[in-house]
């Protein structure tokens, strides 16, 4: 993307997207190697990737309010869907146990972390739980009110 403009170009897009299929494809392939459990009626948990299994293009890296909607997007693509929840609510599914919650909160903690601008990225290496840190940055950067909101979508 130009520095002076704030729509993303189709070979950006064309990135997020390729982004989104390798780390999806990975994660079906790693899985599809094990039979399904037919044991047990609970949710699947999803296998912990390596935590470089998602890099954000420079782009799509939080560094201020403006790019805020598409770090958030980006990150909502690429996290798994109970991650993302978890991040939103502090909140695993129920019936994942302690070590494996304590798994993907190392995983997300570095996802995180990685997706912040260098310039930013001292200021959230508190103790704080990934869903804390997530929180935090979304009352810092996000639009405050349907004017600013509607500002940053024109952009988009």
């Amino acid at each position: 993307m130009s520095p002076s403009s704030a729509a993303p170009t189709a070979e950006e897009i064309k990135a997020l997207i390729q982004q989104v299929l390798d780390v999806h494809g990975r994660d079906n392939r790693s899985s599809s190697s094990s039979p399904p459990d037919t044991t047990t009626k609970t949710a699947s948990v999803p296998r912990v990737p390596a935590a470089t299994s998602i890099t954000f293009e420079a782009v799509n890296r939080l560094k201020d309010e403006a790019a805020y909607p598409r770090w958030h997007r980006a990150l909502k693509a690429l996290v798994p869907t109970p991650i993302f929840s978890y991040l939103q609510t502090g909140n695993f599914p129920a019936e994942w146990s302690i070590a494996t919650q304590d798994q993907w909160k190392d995983y997300v903690r570095s996802v995180l972390f990685n997706s912040l601008h260098p310039s930013i990225q001292d200021v959230y290496q508190e103790d704080d739980t990934p869903s804390q840190v997530y929180i935090t940055l979304k009352e810092r950067y996000s639009p405050r009110d349907a004017q600013a909101y509607a500002k940053l979508i024109q952009r988009f």
